[in-house]
């Protein structure tokens, strides 16, 4: 028999992030604390090619910073990456959408670290300033 036990954290409900209209991607208070978040990390994004349109977005987090990784930073309680470069080559419209990920975990592990998987939805209309 091969056991293997669940840890409970993997399990938290609003594991998300939202892309503001400047960009920015924010971490809900529930994926901070899971991935213990703070200012030295960084966040590395991938895409799978052989999606349609870019939409599939994956992301490992490391415990250091890396010039091909983006920084977090964190404003008051909250935690965020300045990934508007990122979005805007991605063609993601988070000016006139909110734009909110849920995030899951997959199976895959790379350079020793988890593989999450961004999971996209569109929010409210956003109103035109």
């Amino acid at each position: 028999m091969n056991i293997k036990f669940l840890d409970a954290k993997e399990f938290e409900a609003n594991l998300k992030c939202t892309v503001q209209s400047n960009g920015k991607l924010n971490f809900s208070a529930s994926a901070i604390k899971i991935f213990e978040l703070h200012k030295h990390k960084s966040v590395k994004f991938a895409v799978n090619d052989d999606a349609k349109g870019g939409d599939e977005l994956y992301f490992i987090i490391q415990d250091h910073i890396t010039d091909d990784a983006f920084k977090v930073n964190k404003a008051g309680n909250y935690y965020y990456l300045n990934a508007k470069a990122l979005f805007d080559s991605l063609g993601t419209d988070y000016r006139s959408h909110s734009i909110i990920y849920d995030i899951t975990k997959t199976d895959e592990v790379v350079d020793g670290l988890p593989l999450y998987k961004l999971n996209k939805r569109k929010g409210k209309t956003r109103k035109a300033r």
